[in-house]
């Protein structure tokens, strides 16, 4: 349990500088974020988005990896969780946003 709860911190600690700067034109308090499945059907980024809308303000919006702003994928940016073998990391895509 507090392995899961040192877990969640850490990850929303580590993807709160990347999110923040990549906010949409349209609508500040927004992030569209593409997900690798694996990391979708592990069942992390559904439970990691409201957290981290609750302490931000800043809701995740999951679409396509053409139209995000920030990535979750296998080993490409800032590690953020494991499993397994498996590491995932966040990378900002579109660093242009209004603030």
């Amino acid at each position: 349990m507090i392995r899961t709860i040192c877990l969640i911190l850490t990850t929303v600690a580590v993807m709160l500088p990347v999110m923040a700067t990549a906010q949409t034109t349209d609508n500040p308090k927004q992030v569209r974020v593409f997900a690798d499945p694996e990391f979708i059907e592990s069942g992390l980024f559904k439970y990691l988005a409201p957290r981290f809308t609750l302490k931000t303000q800043v809701r995740l919006i999951l679409g396509d990896q053409s139209d995000a702003q920030v990535a979750i994928a296998v080993a490409t940016g800032r590690p953020i969780a494991q499993r397994g073998a498996t590491i995932f990391a966040v990378q900002l895509i579109d660093g242009e946003h209004p603030g």
